[in-house]
């Protein structure tokens, strides 16, 4: 009777491990298979082709792969760099979020001292606009240009080979109310005029490199011409480049010009203070398109006054209506602050962070956490709904 259990037990624990082992077998499979694909991404422009579809169709399960791979840019090698770009691609392709603290510290760490650096700095930037939704990549873009002004827009680099410009249209899409000072930094820290076409004298290098849409050749646009100190051998223009010209917006690539463009367009009447020094500009085009956008500024405000609120949420939404509390509370790390809704612009919120920062029309900027309360909102298309405030990304209010 012993020997009849002890037997049992052996064959019952010969079962397991061979259900173990036929559960674990696929898996080891499946993770060597993920781990082929990602470095074929890295063979050659078919191999990347082949192994990018099958990547994208095997979905989430190989994001932590593919952000194992990306996060390869840490070793700042131009290999590495590239490797990095092409997992990124793939990712964007995907239509996940995930990368965007990766994008963000990219941003932050990489100096963009050689080609695959730049390309890779650029296709970052390229991901965190595919989800400009998201709070997170809006603020990594702000961070991008107000903490490293010294970085990008020193006057002896061609800060334009990140494409900050594209930035400003989709934070006014995303209803976020940090257009106008993102617009008045840059009026503020770009020259009006172009890089200098090679062999100018004052000329300098400026060097664009991208991933290709093949999500796999770097391919670069180089223009080596005379530096301030010495002249240096001549190369192709990017001047010319059709890539070069679609992303910076602006066919003449004057800097303060393709700003003054998008104040027209997406601005508001508080950078008029900003524009009007520009009155005085030496140069005619600038000083014209600077009147233009004053005036035009000035018709928007005085005809097309917002009356309702604009209210974002966190999945995407936008709804337009009149929100009916009449008061916020702020807590700060100073005081708790009660805010009457009458004195309150905007409210920009993220709650994965728990911060808050709260626009009043006097021009006070404040930040902290507000209290979850609930909403109730009046519909502009009739009808009333609430919401919970950690529902909400960003409010604008009308008057």
């Amino acid at each position: 009777m012993v020997w009849r259990q002890s037997a049992m037990c052996r064959l019952m624990q010969i079962v397991v491990m061979l259900l173990i082992l036929c559960f674990l077998f696929p898996l080891a499979g499946a993770a060597e298979n993920e781990g082929r694909l990602i470095s074929d991404l890295n063979t050659s422009a078919e191999t990347n082709a082949k192994a990018r579809a099958d990547l994208i169709r095997i979905g989430k399960d190989v994001l932590p792969l593919l952000l194992e791979e990306a996060g390869k840019y840490k070793y700042l090698t131009a290999d590495d760099s590239l490797r990095a770009a092409r997992a990124l691609r793939v990712i964007r392709e995907m239509g996940s979020e995930e990368a965007i603290p990766l994008c963000a510290d990219i941003l932050f760490l990489v100096q963009g001292e050689y080609d695959a650096q730049v390309m890779l700095l650029n296709e970052a930037l390229d991901y965190l606009y595919a989800n400009f939704k998201d709070m997170r990549a809006r603020d990594a873009y702000c961070d991008l240009l107000k903490n490293h002004e010294s970085k990008w827009l020193a006057l002896e680099k061609d800060f334009v080979k990140l494409f900050v410009f594209n930035g400003i249209p989709l934070l006014a899409e995303n209803d976020d109310p940090r257009v106008d000072e993102t617009i008045a930094f840059l009026l503020k820290k770009l020259p009006y005029e172009p890089p200098k076409a090679p062999g100018e004298v004052g000329g300098r290098w400026t060097c664009m490199s991208w991933l290709a849409s093949d999500g796999y050749t770097l391919q670069n646009c180089t223009t080596t011409v005379a530096t301030f100190n010495k002249r240096t051998d001549r190369g192709p223009s990017c001047f010319y480049d059709a890539y070069y010209r679609e992303r910076v917006l602006d066919a003449r690539c004057r800097y303060r010009l393709t700003c003054l463009q998008l104040a027209k367009e997406q601005g508001s009447k508080r950078l008029i203070p900003t524009i009007e020094p520009l009155l005085k500009s030496r140069h005619r085009d600038e000083c014209d398109l600077a009147l233009v956008t004053i005036e035009m500024l000035n018709k928007k405000q005085d005809t097309v006054p917002e009356k309702f609120d604009k209210i974002a949420l966190t999945n995407g939404d936008v709804l337009t209506g009149t929100i009916q509390n009449i008061s916020f509370t702020l807590v700060t790390p100073y005081a708790s602050l009660t805010l009457a809704k009458k004195d309150i612009k905007t409210i920009l919120s993220d709650p994965n962070r728990n911060k808050t920062i709260i626009e009043l029309y006097s021009g006070d900027r404040m930040s902290g956490s507000i209290q979850d309360i609930e909403l109730k909102i009046d519909l502009k298309t009739g009808g009333e709904t609430m919401l919970k405030m950690s529902e909400i990304e960003s409010i604008i209010f009308g008057r």
